[in-house]
């Protein structure tokens, strides 16, 4: 199942596969030079990441020195609903499958970062008790300075394997991937990686973007599912209004772009979908299914609920086809609401 494009409250609970990381694609080690980053390093690092990650602290302190940028604000928001509403406290992080994969980086101005790739198991909204699905987790981690914590920056799914697969490595090491630097010629890839992630919310959102090309089927989908349901909103489910709005979250403005074979490039995105519903007088939404923690069994008169879209896209050479998208997650994030029995 691709990443839920709606917010029809009905993101997938993670469920946790009790395993570790045990295994890397590369087997040969990287130069060891003193600050170097070894892939040695980074694995140790995403074990004890993931052993601290696998709590149900609602303490904001201890997230913020595992999680950072849109990780890190979903996370808070699931903890500032759950002390205001008393709601259950937020699940932990799913632990990974022992097939994973780790590359480590260039180091850049904006300090360390490795990339890791795993399968991890989700429950089926609908399904039977047990049923659950795989997803291939694609996880980001930045330590801004040597002495520093290792955070999520960043994840989502692939939905194939060839993008990642493209993958190109630095010619003087082995286990690191070669970056698109800002020295780059201008003009070489289909488009700005510092501008794309922008195009894309505006081709999502806008009801008659000026460009109407350069994008994949599976994100011309995206944008044709997103403006159906508002469209198409059943007007007793939503009687009285309902506005949607999208905007970039800013807090992938410092991470890589990465080299791909071909002279094309990889590049993380992160987008919110917020929707506003308002509900006539004497009318009510309840909700029997939600991704948003403690949200069921209540009528809702009105409701704010944003949901975050982390994309992979992966960009070719100026020329050579369309920008594709190579990961998406959706999940849900804010959510603040009126019940129509409060006055």
């Amino acid at each position: 199942m691709r990443g839920i494009r709606l917010a029809a409250l009905l993101t997938a609970t993670l469920l946790t596969c009790g395993c570790t990381a045990t295994a890397a694609r590369k087997s040969a080690p990287p130069d060891a030079a003193r600050g170097v980053l070894t892939l040695a390093q980074a694995t140790a690092a995403f074990r004890l990441w993931d052993q601290r990650a696998d709590s149900t602290s609602t303490d904001p302190a201890y997230w913020r020195g595992l999680l950072e940028a849109a990780p890190f604000d979903q996370r808070l928001d699931e903890i500032t609903r759950a002390r205001h509403y008393g709601w259950p406290t937020p699940p932990p992080f799913p632990t990974v499958d022992p097939a994973l994969t780790i590359d480590l980086i260039p180091h850049t101005a904006s300090g360390d970062w490795f990339l890791t790739v795993n399968q991890v198991a989700e429950w089926v909204i609908g399904g039977k008790p047990g049923d659950v699905e795989k997803n291939t987790r694609i996880r980001l981690f930045h330590r801004a300075r040597p002495t520093g914590s290792w955070l999520m920056a960043f994840e989502s799914d692939a939905t194939g394997p060839s993008a990642l697969n493209s993958l190109v490595l630095d010619r003087n090491r082995t286990t690191t991937l070669a970056t698109v630097h800002a020295g780059d010629p201008a003009g070489a890839l289909a488009a700005d990686p510092r501008a794309v992630c922008g195009q894309l919310v505006t081709y999502i959102g806008a009801t008659s973007p000026a460009d109407l090309t350069g994008w994949d089927s599976a994100i011309t989908q995206w944008r044709t599912s997103t403006l159906d349901s508002l469209s198409q909103a059943d007007p007793v489910t939503y009687s009285g209004s309902l506005t949607d709005s999208e905007a970039v979250h800013p807090g992938l403005d410092h991470a890589p772009v990465l080299r791909t074979t071909g002279g094309g490039a990889l590049l993380f995105c992160q987008s919110a979908d917020t929707r506003q519903h308002v509900h006539d007088p004497g009318t009510w939404e309840e909700f029997s299914e939600s991704g948003w923690i403690g949200t069921t069994g209540i009528r809702w008169a009105s409701y704010t609920s944003t949901t975050l879209t982390s994309t992979v896209l992966a960009v070719p050479p100026a020329g050579h086809g369309p920008i594709a998208e190579a990961a998406i997650r959706t999940t849900p994030w804010q959510f603040t609401g009126q019940r129509a029995d409060q006055k």
